[in-house]
């Protein structure tokens, strides 16, 4: 037998509102198989609010069965139906079962939907994980690119270096050899030039005088031999 709480659920208020509420077609999946189907041919009263279903006087209470616990129920307090599992039609059920089944189902539904968006979170997380290993992989790319780069500015920096050094001894040297010498040390050497420029034309001019008159004196002697 299903256990009820009385005083909950038979009061005027939870059962005006269930009844004013619209209501949700609900799919009861399964029930209960140790329920005794027999129940509510024993039962003289409703197992909810207690009320009493003896005829005659004058109040008359109908008699009604939920299809989901086969208790034996007032009009009041089951006002709702459900698709039985088993008739796959809309059955009366009792405002226990309603709201048991009802919740069973939210969590089904709950749960359902918790498995989903766990689901979609582990593919997400794939894919970020996916794309997370492709940037990293672009980034070493990148890193060894700028690696590479930076080695080739270094090498052309240090050519750079040897060609300034170069251009500098060029430079060095050119001014070496452009430099002035003093005026008085030219003057000194065009003296010492002209100096020699004379001595050596004074020897020509000597050797001149020497070969002219070499020939007249062989002359002479040969005349005064004869």
């Amino acid at each position: 037998m299903a256990d009820f709480s009385v005083q909950d659920l038979s009061s005027s208020q939870t059962q005006s509102s269930l009844q004013a509420s619209p209501q949700v077609v609900l799919k009861v999946s399964s029930i209960d198989k140790s329920v005794n189907k027999k129940a509510y041919k024993t039962q003289n009263n409703c197992v909810i609010c207690n009320v009493n279903f003896a005829k005659g006087g004058p109040v008359s209470v109908q008699k009604h069965t939920c299809r989901f616990c086969y208790q034996a129920v007032c009009s009041s307090c089951s006002p709702l139906t459900a698709i039985h599992p088993s008739t796959n039609n809309l059955e009366r059920i009792c405002i226990p079962c309603y709201t048991r089944y009802l919740k069973e189902e939210i969590e089904r539904e709950n749960e359902a939907e918790k498995q989903g968006v766990i689901s979609r979170e582990v593919e997400l997380r794939k894919s970020l994980n996916s794309e997370k290993m492709k940037l990293e992989e672009e980034l070493d790319k990148v890193r060894n690119e700028q690696m590479g780069l930076k080695s080739q500015v270094l090498t052309l920096s240090s050519e750079l270096e040897c060609l300034n050094h170069q251009k500098i001894n060029v430079q060095t040297s050119e001014n070496k050899n452009d430099s002035s010498v003093p005026i008085s040390d030219l003057l000194e050497k065009l003296r010492e030039q002209e100096m020699e420029n004379a001595r050596l034309q004074k020897e020509v001019q000597t050797l001149k005088t020497s070969s002219n008159s070499r020939p007249s004196s062989s002359a002479c002697e040969h005349c005064s031999v004869q």
